[in-house]
């Protein structure tokens, strides 16, 4: 502060001065610059922590917490995951854990056979259009599987048998027949894709509105089907999110998700769902953020947690672990084609240290660092310098931390950008190395 009262007083003093003298005004700028360039040249050593998170710009999973706090879903589809590398860690106010999850396929790798349930009823009839061009487009991604489709109406259902996907693909849906639209004779439509041998499923894909309501016979067919392991894909096309559908696809292991932001081929070819159980449980109404990493990638989703409290003791080995080293710091290297480190580079770069410095790492805690580069140049030249820059990452931490780490270097090149590579300025955010502390063990907890 005194450093910026004493620019401030010299501006001042040189405005008046260049009113009144010119010569001396030459000599009172020239000094002042002596005074910059001195006071500029300075370096210090412990600029305070000065973090760059990494936020995630890209479609965000789904979660479903009506058993909160017990257990959470976390639905959400990517062609690359990877189950036994991935780490879930849970962010709770200044509190953190990574913790153990339970992961599932939503469809198995090899679908035999997958039964569309089309609703029919008179608040759909104006999505059937949508349902139709929907169902066409997953069957092009079915290849080797058998497809088939039941409408259901109040009493009447009309099921279309299964056949070969490139036969089904062929089909002519809107000139098919449609049973009665008043009413929904869902639990007449599941039980026929269960229990027929000709038809039985390995995947029920169901598309309704929000208009699906509960009975007592749909509940006892959803029982019956979740003991066979056949998981539904509740599609809804309209509406507000029913509960109903979201109840079906829940309790059978499948997916809930809105035809307005999902496909079907993505959750049938990659959908996953991810069930745990939270750390911090005592929170009544609190925010969570929870982050699912592997290799390069992440899924990133906040929820508030219910108003009621239940209390649930937990076992975790207390050791003051903060949220930044969770959830990962972001070290800029925005010169392009180049992995030395410029005066940002270095404010992160102390700032990872000294907090590194600060803590106590459980047993089993690995420094992981990413390298990251935009979308300039070939891609063996990015991976190279996206390596080069987590190794300049990861030697300046060795030099510099007090007590030694085991760390994991990865360079990932173009994949994986923070923002489209589509203007110099966003290639600037791209080009940086993540550092974040991870866990080997699966049973490792860690709470602050």
């Amino acid at each position: 502060h005194n450093f910026l009262d004493l620019v401030s007083v010299c501006a001042l003093n040189l405005c008046s001065i260049v009113i009144t003298n010119k010569h001396i005004a030459r000599g009172a700028i020239f000094a002042l610059l002596i005074l910059l360039a001195g006071c500029s040249s300075r370096r210090v050593r412990q600029p305070g922590w000065i973090f760059f998170p990494v936020e995630v710009r890209e479609r965000s999973g789904q979660v479903d917490i009506s058993q909160f706090p017990q257990t959470v879903d976390l639905f959400f589809y990517a062609s690359n995951f990877t189950p036994d590398n991935a780490v879930l860690s849970e962010i709770v106010g200044d509190r953190s854990d990574i913790i153990p999850f339970y992961a599932k396929k939503i469809a198995p790798d090899s679908i035999k056979t997958v039964i569309f349930i089309e609703d029919c009823s008179g608040s759909m009839l104006e999505n059937i259009p949508a349902a139709n061009s929907m169902i066409h487009s997953a069957v092009r991604s079915l290849p080797d599987s058998k497809i088939g489709l039941i409408r259901i109406g109040k009493s009447a259902i009309w099921a279309q048998k299964p056949i070969d996907a490139e036969q089904f693909y062929y089909l002519y849906l809107d000139s098919l027949p449609y049973p009665k639209p008043n009413g929904t004779s869902l639990g007449k439509g599941l039980q026929l894709a269960t229990e027929d041998e000709s038809i039985s499923a390995s995947l029920i894909v169901l598309l309704a509105d929000g208009s699906i309501s509960e009975t007592q016979k749909l509940t006892r067919t959803i029982s019956d089907i979740s003991k066979l392991k056949i998981p539904i894909v509740a599609m809804q096309m309209d509406g507000s999110n029913s509960y109903v559908l979201r109840d079906i696809a829940i309790s059978t292991d499948g997916y809930f998700a809105s035809a307005r932001e999902n496909s079907i081929e993505e959750i049938i070819l990659d959908g996953w769902r991810i069930k745990y159980s939270p750390a911090v449980s005592d929170t009544d109404g609190a925010e969570h953020q929870v982050l699912l990493r592997w290799q390069s990638h992440r899924r990133i989703v906040k929820y508030t947690a219910p108003g009621i409290f239940r209390p649930k003791k937990i076992e975790v080995e207390q050791t003051p672990l903060p949220p930044e080293l969770i959830a990962g710091i972001r070290i800029p290297f925005i010169m392009p084609d180049n992995a030395k480190p410029i005066s940002i580079t270095q404010t992160a770069l102390d700032s990872l240290v000294e907090l590194l410095n600060n803590v106590h790492l459980p047993a089993g805690a690995i420094l992981r660092i990413d390298g990251y580069t935009c979308n300039l140049g070939t891609r063996k030249h990015n991976y190279d310098l996206s390596l080069r820059r987590a190794k300049v990452v990861a030697n300046y931490v060795r030099q510099h931390i007090k007590t030694p780490i085991e760390f994991q270097i990865n360079g990932h090149g173009e994949e994986d950008p923070l923002m489209p590579n589509i203007s110099e300025q966003n290639r600037m955010v791209n080009r940086r190395a993540e550092a974040r502390i991870i866990f080997l063990r699966e049973e490792t907890r860690v709470q602050k």
